[in-house]
């Protein structure tokens, strides 16, 4: 064994310190050193790097068996948070491209879904209009309107002091469509009301998920004359997986299309959706249209529309007002002739929790069958039928059928609801 005389050992004994004398110095992440020194074995040293050193890293083999892994060294920072904030449970989930901000406590006027500037830009969730804020404090009656249910999203809180009213209506002879009703695609067509020997029926009531009523028969002639059928309701569509709205009730049979009872449009849809609390202080209509009267010479009155859909979700939900989501009622049928005596009555439409009433304004006409009211996945009545006398009457419209309300387990509704809530799976 070589033996270290006293003078080298002296000089190891001396300056140990020559081989790092920044010891204590580690190399930056990327091997950053200070001026003059370069990185070795993470540490920096004076000189100029050894061969074989990469950005002041040792060499590691990768490929032999046996060996440890890379080491790596890299400068990247923790990602940024997504821009994309997504909120929701149940049916109703949304990306929106940036956070909510801002106080939000009116929505002035009616607001059209289809292409509303207040409608937040999403990077994914739906064919929704999302109005976002922070906070929602509705002060003012909020309308909407439109092809796309509407949203209302708070990151903290809503309160709605206000109505809020996505139904469908039908203002002097117009129609008023609620957002999202009507869905393309989603609802069944049944088997049309039909016109046979001067006499019409009545169009079915629309279904969501509860059915419309079938439309009355128009009345016979004789016994070997029958009048023209009534209209057979669509399916209606019990499990929901989507925000949507109602279906439309059909159009009555008539001779003539302008004598015909008119379509009643199914209820819109809304959702409101919060970070912690939500709380109802008045009411909330997504009802159906009622189903126009025949207008003349024994045509068929229109069925109701089905009722639309009203949501929440939130860790507290408290609705004191009146949630309303019920089918319109059927139109009435018209009589022979023309003129006031000869047109049916418009089915009515819900602003309350009880079931709307169907047209019934004069003689002969089959009556317009009720909306539905109460029970969850209720069904709208069939309308009457066209009966004979001094006259003959067309057939009745139906009533169209529930909608859906829909919350958390541990919402309550003091208010009442119609029809009866459903608890949103976990």
């Amino acid at each position: 064994m070589r033996r270290l005389n006293p003078i080298t050992l002296a000089l190891v004994l001396v300056i140990p310190g020559c081989f790092h004398p920044n010891f204590d110095r580690p190399c930056g992440p990327n091997g950053e050193c200070p001026g003059g020194m370069t990185c070795t074995e993470r540490v920096c040293e004076m000189g100029a790097a050894m061969p074989g050193d990469a950005g002041g890293l040792p060499d590691v083999p990768t490929d032999t068996p046996g060996d440890a892994p890379p080491i790596e060294a890299s400068t990247d920072a923790p990602p940024l948070a997504d821009a994309q904030i997504c909120f929701g449970t149940g049916i109703v989930k949304v990306c929106l491209a940036s956070a909510p901000t801002g106080d939000l406590t009116s929505l002035a006027g009616t607001i059209d879904t289809t292409n509303s500037p207040q409608c937040a830009q999403l990077a994914s969730g739906g064919d929704f209009c999302v109005i976002a804020a922070t906070t929602i404090t509705l002060q003012t009656a909020l309308r909407a309107i439109g092809t796309r249910p509407l949203v209302l999203l708070a990151s903290d809180s809503i309160t709605t002091n206000a109505p809020i009213d996505v139904a469908s209506h039908r203002v002097a002879g117009v129609d008023e469509i609620g957002a999202g009703a009507d869905p393309v695609g989603l609802c069944v067509a049944g088997a049309a009301p039909q016109t046979a020997n001067g006499s019409s029926g009545g169009g079915a009531g629309g279904s969501f998920t509860g059915a419309g009523g079938n439309g009355g028969a128009g009345s016979d002639l004789n016994f070997n004359a029958k009048g023209g059928a009534g209209g057979v309701v669509g399916g209606a569509n019990i499990i929901v997986t989507q925000l949507r709205g109602g279906c439309p009730g059909q159009q009555g049979a008539a001779g003539a299309a302008v004598d015909a009872g008119a379509v009643g449009h199914g209820g819109g849809a809304i959702f409101l959706l919060a970070g912690s609390s939500i709380t109802v202080q008045e009411t909330i209509n997504a009802s159906g249209e009622g189903g126009g009267g025949g207008v003349a010479n024994v045509s068929g009155g229109g069925g109701g529309g089905a009722g639309g859909l009203i949501g929440f979700d939130a860790p507290s939900v408290i609705v004191n007002g009146v949630i309303i989501a019920n089918g319109g009622a059927g139109g009435e049928g018209s009589r022979e002739g023309t003129g006031a005596g000869s047109i049916g009555g418009d089915g009515g439409e819900a602003t309350t929790a009880s079931a709307a009433t169907g047209g019934q304004d004069i003689q002969f006409g089959g009556n317009g069958g009720s909306g539905s009211g109460g029970a969850a996945a209720g069904s709208g009545s069939s309308g009457g039928l066209g009966t004979a006398g001094a006259g003959r009457g067309a057939g009745g419209g139906g009533g169209g059928g529930a909608g859906y309300v829909v919350a958390p387990q541990s919402a309550s509704f003091p208010g009442g609801a119609s029809p009866t809530p459903t608890i949103q799976a976990p």
